[in-house]
């Protein structure tokens, strides 16, 4: 009888050691999966916060491509050639006269 005792007592033990793992492994498996979650959601915020900078950047070179296009739209007008010529250049009609300031 004490035998039988031991026997099923020894059976329990190792039923509950098992079970005691059994519960650790899963808590261990929840934590690494919050861990994981945590982690995805810092990556995906940092995904969107850079999606938006670049949207924001797509925008201003869009404007700068669209102004760029209105340039090259204008360059074969004498107006154009002339502002260019002007502007980049520093040249002037012939009859344009130039006033230097005296300093």
């Amino acid at each position: 009888m004490k035998k039988l005792a031991t026997i099923l007592s020894r059976i329990q033990f190792g039923r509950r050691r098992s079970s005691n793992a059994t519960k650790l492994v899963v808590a261990v498996s929840i934590v690494l999966c919050m861990v994981a979650l945590i982690t995805l959601r810092l990556s995906m915020n940092d995904l969107q916060n850079r999606t938006e900078k670049l949207y924001n950047r797509a925008a201003v070179l869009e404007q700068e491509n669209s102004s760029l296009e209105n340039k090259i739209a204008n360059l074969g007008t004498v107006q154009s050639v002339m502002e260019i010529a002007k502007e980049e250049l520093g040249l002037v009609q012939p009859d344009t006269v130039i006033f230097v300031p005296a300093s």
